[in-house]
């Protein structure tokens, strides 16, 4: 068996011609007759008794080299990329050139092979992490969200002012034309609250039930939905109904009543902690983001397979359908929502995923580089750790597959090698 050609074609794809000799084509054809012999029932013998000279005689050379191809292709073509060093991605596309009795098999093999990457110097990539200070009416907001949701509220038929809960129609369009999204029923709004659209409430305080209302509103130059950022929207609103809402009183009775603070200064300090901890998770995931798109835009990558990008959109697409069904929706409905189908979403993810696979390239790159492996000892604590956390017998059960523990291994690893960059370029 020799590789007697490599050519490297388009979109990280390489052809090998393969040549498989006459002799090694004779071993895959005596295990071919072996197997004939051990499955098939020959007359007047018991299955498994037949000869060899009774399998050639109903089977031609030829039938024999057939039946032999799947195990020649599948084995010769696997030794061939360990000899050569070749990292390959899905299967091959075989086509054959030469198959003839006593003479060597020879054919092509059409298969992506996996990027290679060449990772800048990290010394020359710093990013700076800044000190956290949650502000203190972050935290108002969160108590005043806890007292909102301990309210009492009540219908009453007058006009609306600020504190009342109003029921809204609302109707949104942008220089005539309807906005996608900004037709809804029956939204609640809290009037005095900035949180949906500031000015908003302005708007509404002094209508009634049943009062409509047009009007324009400019959306804030910073708002996080970028397409409505600093524009001009058009407003036209029924009014539904009117709640008028009575507030608790916050203070140590108010915190009790959550179940688990003895005052309002523990609850505090606990609303502090969680906010801290929320905003330094935040700054890690930006941090990790800044990092590998610095990290993206000075290293070298080969030519992407568009078989990777392809089964990369495909995890995705069934990452996003998951997650929309654990929130109680279905991926149908967040389909027609959105106006598309799932091959016009699949086809949206093409730079999400590109990015994707860059960070597993580079990943993998630091982790050969460094020799970053993970422990047998690592491996258990990580085991035991989730253990302590889920008694539930299907879990002892995964965690005790070798399956499992593999991609456990692979998880930790990875993590090692992020660990790892980011040591060395957030400082």
């Amino acid at each position: 068996m020799q590789l007697l050609n490599q050519n490297k074609l388009d979109k990280g794809l390489v052809e090998l011609e393969i040549e498989v000799e006459a002799k090694e084509l004779t071993e895959f054809i005596d295990d071919t007759i072996q197997t004939i012999i051990k499955e098939e029932k020959f007359s007047g013998f018991r299955q498994g008794k037949a000869t060899v000279e009774m399998v050639r005689k109903k089977y031609s050379e030829m039938d024999l080299l057939q039946k032999s191809l799947e195990k020649i292709i599948t084995v010769t073509y696997y030794e061939i990329l360990m000899k050569e060093k070749l990292l390959s991605v899905g299967q091959p596309e075989i086509q054959v050139i030469k198959m003839i009795p006593g003479n060597p098999f020879v054919y092509k093999a059409k298969v992506a092979l996996l990027p290679t990457v060449k990772i800048a110097d990290l010394t020359q990539i710093k990013i700076v992490k800044e000190p956290i200070k949650v502000e203190n009416e972050h935290q108002e907001k969160i108590l005043k969200e806890l007292q909102m949701a301990r309210s009492q509220e009540k219908i009453v038929e007058r006009e609306a002012k600020k504190s009342d809960k109003v029921m809204l129609d609302i109707e949104m369009s942008i220089n005539k034309v309807p906005l996608d999204g900004g037709q809804t029923k029956n939204t609640a709004i809290m009037l005095g609250d900035d949180f949906f659209l500031p000015g908003l409430d302005k708007e509404i305080i002094g209508l009634k039930k049943n009062d409509q209302k047009e009007f324009t509103l400019t959306y804030p130059q910073d708002y996080h939905d970028k397409k409505l950022a600093n524009k001009k929207v058009d407003f036209k609103v029924k009014v539904n109904e009117i709640y008028e809402m009575t507030l608790p009183e916050i203070n140590d009775e108010f915190a009790k009543s959550l179940g688990k603070f003895n005052n309002l200064a523990e609850l505090k300090k606990q609303l502090a902690e969680n906010l801290q901890q929320e905003a330094e998770a935040k700054q890690n995931q930006d941090l990790e983001n800044e990092m590998f798109d610095k990290l993206i835009q000075v290293s070298n990558f080969g030519e992407i397979p568009e078989v990777l990008i392809e089964n990369e959109k495909d995890v995705m697409l069934k990452e996003m359908e998951s997650f929309i069904q654990q929130q109680g929706m279905k991926f149908e409905d967040y389909l027609t929502h959105l106006q598309k189908d799932k091959a016009g979403l699949k086809k949206g993810l093409e730079s999400q995923a590109l990015k994707r696979l860059k960070v597993s390239l580079i990943i993998r790159e630091i982790v050969k580089q460094q020799d970053i492996q993970v422990t047998d000892e690592e491996l258990q604590k990580e085991i035991d750790k989730i253990l302590e956390h889920n008694t539930d017998q299907a879990v002892k059960e995964q965690v005790a597959d070798e399956r499992y523990k593999s991609y456990l291994r692979n998880a930790l690893t990875s993590k090692k090698a992020l660990d790892y960059l980011k040591d060395k370029v957030i400082k």
